[in-house]
């Protein structure tokens, strides 16, 4: 069987005897409608915003916001067309492009044109948001005290289109929409000061900060409130299937569409699985879901609900461009989650929730990790390092001889949709699946 990694595919050989089967994202479909015809529907059927035009109308400046390269979106598809249209409203008007870093780092000028697609990235100017830049404003404090400071440019404008996926965040609830701006847009320390919502009082991960959740969720609910201190946003949002394709947009107020949007998101890319088992083999999904260490945690993170305690998860992940970030790896210098815990509660740094979410992991399942990183990093998180064969092809048997009535799922995407045990169901859960009951998707070898 082949796994995705990176941009290039793995071959792994499977157990000969067991039990595996696949878990994979929904097979959901794109209407016939064209990608041109979707995004004029939602531009004339805004949810609590005025037409693209009416708002449009007598601005010269325009900034668009995008995504940055380790979050999924046809840009070089849905620009053009969103260009066309500003134009058409406002002629003569001028344009910025602003990839939503947040605190992640800058790519390379071939990614980014890669990215944004080369007709639009050769004729307008787009810049990479530093979370470290001096050309920053405060703009006022959230209730929870967090400092929003943004990126001058947003102020200078005078109109902002957002264009962004909608996608599950596994401890902000959703991502894209309000996540662009905030943290996408804003200074690292107010990044800082809203992401250590994420830690409760104990020093463990709030447990409401999770895929799906958006109310009772402190991160969440924190940049809804910093997103009212910031210029008015019309954004237009996605849902994209497997094959990345648009399958849905929707445009309008940033808060409502996408609150609208991760409705819809989390009932078709929810699967609740009725067993854990001994042995999960998972990919992050290849470029950009595992580019580093932070963000392929985010599918390790979802394939981990699958295992069973004292398993093993056997994890994919290329990680190209290494860590991430220089704040994660220092926390492993702490022994065990329990001590990374109590310094968290009073001494957060960035990425502090994923270093204790992954230590968590690792010291209730044996996860091997299939990755370009040096073994002595990857043995420092707890994680197993294996690199992968120059001939791509691994053989899986002797691991799996280890696990004695070898039961197993295999999750090749496991970015791309939520995976949840039936004792992890939550009320916002129960309401996304089907009437029928538990849904099941899987399909034997």
């Amino acid at each position: 069987m082949k796994i995705a990694y990176g941009n290039r595919f793995l071959e792994f050989v499977l157990p000969q005897e067991g039990r595996l089967e696949i878990l994979s994202p929904p097979p959901i479909q794109p209407s016939p409608l064209s990608l041109r015809d979707k995004i004029e529907r939602a531009f004339e059927n805004p949810i609590d915003f005025p037409r693209l035009d009416e708002y449009l109308r007598n601005k010269s400046s325009i900034l668009l916001v995008v995504p940055d390269t380790t979050r999924p979106c046809p840009l070089p598809q849905i620009l053009p067309i969103v260009i066309e249209h500003v134009q058409h409203f406002c002629p003569g008007s001028s344009f910025g492009i602003i990839t939503a870093n947040g605190t992640h780092t800058a790519t390379s000028s071939e990614n980014l044109k890669r990215h944004i697609g080369a007709p639009v990235f050769d004729r307008w100017p787009v810049v990479q948001h530093d979370a470290n830049s001096n050309n920053m404003t405060e703009v006022g404090r959230t209730r929870r005290g967090t400092r929003v400071t943004l990126n001058s440019r947003l102020l200078d404008a005078e109109a902002i289109i957002a264009i962004s996926s909608v996608q599950h965040h596994y401890f902000a609830g959703f991502g894209g929409g309000p996540k662009l701006i905030v943290p996408g847009l804003t200074a690292a320390d107010t990044t800082f000061q809203n992401h250590r919502l994420s830690i409760a009082e104990n020093g463990h991960i709030h447990p409401n900060c999770r895929e799906g959740i958006l109310d009772g969720n402190p991160v969440a609910e924190d940049i809804s409130e910093a997103i009212s201190l910031c210029p008015r946003v019309f954004y237009l949002g996605v849902i994209l299937n497997e094959e990345w394709k648009v399958v849905k947009c929707m445009a309008g107020d940033i808060v409502a569409t996408h609150r609208a949007l991760a409705q819809v998101y989390h009932q078709t890319h929810l699967r609740i699985v009725n067993e854990r088992r001994p042995l999960v083999i998972a990919s992050a999904g290849g470029t950009p879901r595992d580019c580093n260490l932070i963000q392929a945690h985010r599918g390790l993170h979802r394939a981990f609900r699958l295992v069973e305690p004292g398993g093993m998860l056997v994890y994919f992940a290329q990680c190209g461009e290494g860590i991430g970030s220089a704040t994660f790896m220092p926390w492993f210098e702490f022994a065990t989650a329990t001590e990374m815990a109590k310094v968290l509660s009073h001494r957060y740094t960035l990425n502090g929730q994923t270093a204790l979410a992954l230590k968590e992991k690792t010291e209730k399942a044996e996860i091997i990790f299939i990755s370009d990183l040096a073994s002595g990093i990857v043995s420092k998180t707890g994680l197993k390092p294996m690199t992968p064969p120059e001939n791509d092809r691994l053989d899986l048997n002797d691991l799996a001889e280890r696990r004695p009535g070898l039961r197993g799922w295999i999750v090749p995407q496991a970015a791309e949709f939520l995976p949840l045990p039936v004792d992890e169901m939550r009320p916002e859960d129960k309401l996304a699946t089907p009437s029928s009951g538990v849904d099941i998707l899987s399909k034997s070898l």
